[in-house]
């Protein structure tokens, strides 16, 4: 009987280990959570993590070619970070094609994971120190001390709000779609339903990725026009054509 397992470990772990991947893979193990946390160098060292960006990318591609399902642990925002950070998570994500993730679990809500400082830890100890934590002793609150990482993180959360639940609309629009070619007849698999099922399948791709251009675009529109009015009006003209475009191949 082969028992299937999982496993958590570090990117170094991997790449020093990685002729062992597909042996373990071939014993069982099915998947694999690994602390990527950021791609951004700067992020890296400030979270004391003896990684490199190119460490953290190899790991992901040696589990991905060894067929192994990856859960990441991924943060995108932090105190101390500034908009050039912000850019290279973003590239980071978008150069590895991990969202939505082919093999493994990455969406939408893991592109604006804040970290949890918790008590003990020197980041802890350093926010305590400068006086920068709000609230409750566990899980306390904080701010980015970047007055333009402050601005963009509030223009972000607006441009999300703005388009949440249109996006979440057109997903309902795409499942109520997909009920109906289940139910339709003429046999589930005749060669209309097949290319139907998969512009459906491409759709969801589409709808999962939008979230990231969205940041994308947030931050080089809001960025351009100092995150005012005039940029969250640039923004929402090229996602909701976007969107447009999404909801039209899924109700024709």
């Amino acid at each position: 009987i082969l028992l299937k397992y999982n496993l958590i470990a570090r990117p170094d772990d991997i790449v020093r280990n990685q002729r062992y991947i597909p042996l373990l893979r071939e014993r069982g193990l099915t998947c694999v959570e690994v602390g990527i946390e950021s791609g951004s160098k700067d992020i890296l060292k400030r979270f004391s993590k003896s990684l490199s960006v190119e460490t953290n990318r190899e790991a992901i591609e040696i589990l991905h070619k060894a067929g192994i399902y990856i859960i990441l642990d991924y943060i995108m925002f932090e105190p101390d970070m500034k908009i050039k950070d912000f850019r290279k998570n973003i590239n980071f994500i978008k150069d590895l094609g991990i969202i939505p993730f082919k093999n493994g679990r990455f969406g939408p809500r893991d592109l604006l994971e804040r970290i949890v400082l918790h008590p003990g830890t020197a980041y802890f100890e350093k926010m305590l120190k400068e006086k920068r934590l709000m609230g409750r002793k566990f899980r306390p609150q904080w701010e980015f001390k970047d007055r333009d990482m402050k601005k963009a993180h509030r223009f972000i959360l607006r441009c999300i709000d703005m388009f949440r639940y249109k996006i979440q609309g057109v997903r309902r629009l795409r499942r109520i779609k997909l009920k109906e070619l289940n139910l339709s007849r003429g046999g589930k698999n005749s060669y209309q339903q097949q290319l139907r099922r998969g512009v459906l399948r491409y759709a969801a791709y589409e709808l999962d990725r939008i979230y990231l251009e969205l940041l994308d675009k947030t931050l080089t529109a809001g960025k351009q026009f100092n995150f005012s009015k005039r940029g969250l009006l640039k923004v929402a003209m090229v996602v909701e054509k976007r969107l447009n475009e999404i909801k039209e191949r899924i109700a024709s």
